[in-house]
């Protein structure tokens, strides 16, 4: 009986063990995506000289010139570490020089400026994208128009971008724009006269648009502000149907300015990026921009309570040409990722026999004597990677 039962368990093993050679075989022979390892600051340097650091220092093992990358690159793990270094270099919003840099090197193939062009659309150009910045995508712009690589019908598109980007930027002065109210009188931007002016580029129909009007009407901050006078919303409607508007016009706030765009002006001369509504932008007192295309009520708060302590905001832009901080001594370090982990299947087999052989298999003496075969079994070369654990 202990005969029959041994050679019961070498089979189930046997079978077992060769069953996790094929799967394992074929597991290799099918080519796993490749991954980027963003670099880590030195642990010596405090928080805000580790995000300076990563600012410049981020793309260092990143290898510009394998072209072979971008064709077998876990592209989701890519936008996922693009996007974390864009959330990195984004408490200076009007920065662009870490993104200058980035694509001058990303420039050295048009496949390796197609991938990072491809990221960049994604995170930052992308209308509904929480990163979403204009000043970061110029760069980004700038480097495919002045490569080598594209055609005079490719540059179309891409110098679009550039020109609608360009509009309206952190720090410069707003496009003024003639409104029209329901009345029929007439006014301009440049005319509201207030220490902050809230634009808010609306469309009757969109339920982004109703939300945003519901959170700007409940903060506390801007409806003080707007009892005070200190801050004056000027609610546009870029479109044509104006019944929709008229019909829409009760549920805005009457200390709101409640207002559209006779003409489409604003839509057909490319005044402002109507891509993506709604849209908020937020202007000083001599209408520059401190928040350009943006849908964060908080965000707007949190710069206006900036600009009340005396923080300089935005940050100015700097120019391109300035070389970047030279990198500490300290070696960097590569970041890790989770290693896929290998298990060996469990083997049941009391629960695969039938019942006369259960006592005998549960036994201790049994128990030995089957590891002694599993581990004479994994030193011979009849399974000389079935059950091989691999180190975590």
């Amino acid at each position: 009986m202990y005969r029959t039962a041994l050679i019961l368990a070498l089979a189930l093993f046997a079978a077992s063990c060769g069953g996790r050679r094929s799967r394992l075989q074929q597991t290799a022979s099918v080519p796993q995506p490749r991954v980027f390892l963003p670099a880590i600051a030195p642990a010596r340097l405090s928080p805000e000289e580790q995000r300076d650091y990563l600012r410049w220092h981020y793309w260092d093992r990143f290898d510009f010139a394998d072209t072979l990358f971008v064709r077998e690159a876990d592209t989701a793990q890519m936008v996922e570490a693009y996007a974390r270094w864009v959330a990195l270099i984004s408490d200076r919003p009007a920065d662009a020089a870490p993104m200058d840099s980035l694509m001058r090197r990303a420039s050295a193939s048009r496949p390796m400026l197609d991938y990072f062009t491809m990221l960049a659309q994604q995170v930052i150009h992308d209308p509904n994208s929480p990163l979403r910045n204009d000043e970061f995508y110029i760069p980004v712009m700038q480097a495919v128009l002045a490569s080598p690589y594209y055609d005079e019908y490719e540059r179309i598109g891409p110098a679009c971008d550039l020109a609608m980007a360009s509009q309206n930027r952190l720090g410069q002065r707003a496009n003024d724009f003639r409104y029209t109210l329901a009345s029929g009188a007439t006014g301009t931007l440049y005319g509201v006269k207030a220490e902050y002016t809230l634009l808010f580029i609306n469309n009757p129909g969109c339920g982004m648009c109703k939300q945003l009007r519901e959170q700007i009407s409940g903060s506390p901050m801007l409806s003080e502000m707007i009892e005070r006078g200190r801050l004056k919303i000027l609610a546009l409607y870029p479109d044509e149907d104006l019944t929709e508007w008229r019909n829409y016009r009760d549920h805005i706030p009457a200390t709101w300015i409640n207002a559209y765009d006779a003409g489409c002006l604003v839509r057909e001369n490319g005044t402002y990026d109507l891509t993506a509504i709604p849209s908020l932008y937020l202007l000083d007192s001599d209408k520059r921009v401190l928040v350009k295309d943006s849908t964060d009520v908080p965000y707007i708060e949190e710069v206006i309570d900036r600009r009340g302590e005396g923080a300089p905001f935005p940050v100015p832009v700097p120019s391109y040409t300035s070389s970047p901080p030279s990198p500490p001594s300290l070696s960097v370090v590569l970041s890790t990722v989770p290693l896929r982990r290998l298990f060996l299947p469990s083997l049941s087999v009391t629960s695969s026999l039938s019942f006369p052989f259960r006592p005998i298999l549960s036994s201790p003496f049994f128990s030995l004597l089957f590891l002694f075969l599993l581990s004479f079994l994994c030193r011979s070369r009849l399974f000389p990677r079935a059950c091989t654990l691999h180190p975590l």
